[in-house]
């Protein structure tokens, strides 16, 4: 995801309006946070089917992705209630996330939460899907490090990591975790391990590219080390496992 796109899911509700008497009494009167990741901000994120209150600052907030920057300073009924209204926090709604991964996230961000690097792979996987959506991956390259320094125990646990480290943009640990499926994996618990993912597209070709690789590997046909390029597969419009134009890294692609 670039910087200039904001998500469609966060925005689609925040069009350009003034804020109603009606409105401010309805934040007024409104609960407190379930988790205070940020005691005292002027922010509340209603995250999740659950409604879970997760309170944090409009700085911190503009500081990490530009989609909470936008929404504060466009003109989007959040933005204008943020900046016109007496009654604080203000409340940002993200029905469409999930409530426990939100939390998690900005827990990780914030006062760099020690227990953050005790999550379990599903949650830490969860993390890293937020962090893309959000554009906020970069923030994440320290708690991302520690998380992949963990070592696979089976197939699932190397997939899981393998798409951690491609929402966290990992290079290294792409390769490496990509590698790691393609030496234990086989073609029915590949099409299973695709159809985990919750986008349909980025599993198929990941699916493909796996099994590409294991095919051109089986023939001693190229990558005699045996992972994926991140930066290749996420450009690539056809093949997903050749070297693009302009890699940086062309020792990815040395032929056997």
């Amino acid at each position: 995801m670039t910087s200039t796109e904001l998500p469609w899911s966060v925005l689609k509700d925040s069009e350009e309006a003034d804020v109603s008497p009606e409105a401010e009494s309805n934040r007024a009167q409104s609960p407190g946070p379930d988790e205070a990741v940020v005691a005292g901000g002027d922010i509340i994120l209603v995250a999740g089917k659950d409604q879970r209150r997760v309170q944090v600052s409009s700085g911190f907030l503009m500081q990490n992705p530009p989609v909470f920057d936008a929404i504060l300073n466009l003109k989007f009924s959040e933005g204008i209630g943020f900046h016109e209204s007496n009654e604080l926090p203000v409340e940002i709604k993200l029905p469409e996330d999930d409530e426990v991964s939100t939390t998690q996230a900005l827990r990780t961000l914030y006062g760099s939460d020690p227990s953050m690097l005790l999550l379990d792979l599903d949650e830490i996987q969860k993390v890293a899907i937020f962090a893309d959506k959000y554009d906020m991956s970069p923030r994440f390259s320290m708690a991302a490090t520690g998380w992949m320094s963990r070592e696979p125990s089976n197939l699932d646990h190397a997939w899981k990591l393998m798409t951690v480290s491609y929402w966290f943009n990992l290079e290294d640990s792409f390769r490496t975790m990509s590698e790691r499926v393609v030496v234990e994996m086989n073609h029915a618990q590949i099409f299973r391990l695709a159809h985990q993912i919750h986008d349909v597209g980025l599993g198929l070709k990941l699916g493909m590219a796996l099994l590409l690789l294991h095919h051109a590997l089986s023939q001693y046909m190229a990558h005699p080390k045996g992972g994926l390029c991140l930066r290749c597969f996420k450009i690539a419009a056809n093949d997903p496992v050749a070297m693009q134009p302009g890699c940086p890294r062309p020792s990815n692609h040395r032929s056997g």
